[in-house]
């Protein structure tokens, strides 16, 4: 099975922020048996990481949680995010 890695952002708080991790954590095992490795990256208002910024702004990324799959796509909002995770967890639940 390959391995695919995404990158997941998200405010240090925050409703959409703590709803993203609430279904992360309920469901990482099925996640990481997909293929999918997952790197969380907490965006901090107070020590704020210009570089990472700037190359999320050039992605048009400015708001969070922000979800980019090992393909580029990006998906932003615990909606999109999820959606994501659930289409997939069907597709691979059903083989």
């Amino acid at each position: 099975m390959s391995v695919a890695y995404f990158k997941l952002f998200v405010k240090d708080r925050g409703e959409p922020t703590i709803n993203t991790l609430t279904y992360i954590a309920a469901n990482i095992r099925l996640i990481n048996n997909m293929g999918v490795r997952l790197s969380i990256t907490k965006i901090n208002a107070d020590e704020v990481d210009q570089a990472l910024l700037k190359k999320l702004r050039a992605r048009n990324i400015n708001s969070y949680p922000t979800l980019i799959t090992d393909n580029g796509t990006v998906f932003v909002g615990y909606k999109k995010i999820k959606a994501v995770f659930e289409k997939n967890k069907d597709r691979f639940t059903k083989t």
